[in-house]
């Protein structure tokens, strides 16, 4: 179990800001796929098994992880 503290919180919310102007996360998020992907995320957690058995999706999401704006858990 993880004890996220304030300045956890705000040392992510800083990652993901930095991130958007990042121009590669900026094309994975403007991506039809990912878009897609991350919808259903969203209605359907457990959809993160199906999309992580697929490398290029998965390289993207674990990107987007590492970048502070996609949080998964």
């Amino acid at each position: 179990m993880a004890i996220i503290t304030s300045n956890d919180k705000e040392g992510q919310e800083e990652r993901a800001r930095h991130a958007m102007v990042d121009p590669e996360i900026q094309a994975i998020l403007k991506s039809p796929v990912i878009q897609n992907v991350l919808n259903d995320l969203q209605n359907d957690p457990k959809a993160a098994s199906k999309a992580f058995q697929n490398p290029v999706i998965a390289e993207r999401l674990n990107k987007l992880i590492a970048s502070g704006i996609l949080r998964m858990g």
